[in-house]
């Protein structure tokens, strides 16, 4: 976390505001009881905006004791937070009203068949439709064609994340890729 916040830092000093998203397992909530104290440590030693990291947590966090009253003071911060991989997980809907979320990813097992399985589809559909009603932005996980990314603008999916748009990258062809202005086809 405080290597990709330096790096966010470095990048926002240059003029480009790159929000980056660091993920938190249940062990590390489990280990770290006061998570919100050292996020707040890390954001006051790289002097990152906290409106440009984003915490990803699984559904697995939303089971971790005091795990709402942390992820309030974590928000608090300015910090989002996001619900990676929705869907897979155990946990009750009911979280999503309670604890402060401001996206959530919709797993790459519902996109990888989104046009060809209807219950795919359907599941994918249902969050987007969740997501929006509780004012969330929705994010798909493991786009890698085109009838997926069409499928998924058509549905109302806010942002996406897979192969289609980039494999991962080093640093330096990342910021290569941001100018080149590169455009995805639909």
């Amino acid at each position: 976390m405080l290597e990709a916040c330096f790096q966010a830092k470095s990048w926002n000093e240059e003029g480009k505001f790159i929000p980056i998203s660091v993920n938190l397992s249940p062990v590390l909530f489990n280990l770290y009881p006061r998570m919100d104290m050292f996020i707040e440590e890390v954001l006051t030693e790289t002097q990152l905006n906290p409106g440009l990291l984003e915490v990803e947590i699984t559904e697995g966090v939303l089971l971790t004791r005091n795990s709402v009253d942390i992820l309030q003071k974590i928000c608090n911060l300015g910090v989002t937070i996001s619900v990676d991989d929705f869907g897979t997980g155990y946990s009750s809907l009911g979280y999503l009203k309670d604890f402060p979320i401001h996206t959530l990813k919709i797993d790459k097992s519902f996109v990888q068949m989104i046009k060809e399985d209807q219950s795919d589809r359907e599941l994918a559909e249902s969050i987007l439709f969740l997501g929006k009603s509780l004012g969330l932005q929705v994010v798909a996980e493991g786009v890698e064609t085109k009838e997926q990314l069409q499928f998924l603008i058509e549905s109302g999916c806010d942002a996406v994340q897979g192969y289609y748009v980039s494999r991962p990258l080093v640093i330096g062809d990342f910021l290569k890729f941001l100018e080149a202005d590169y455009r995805v086809s639909v």
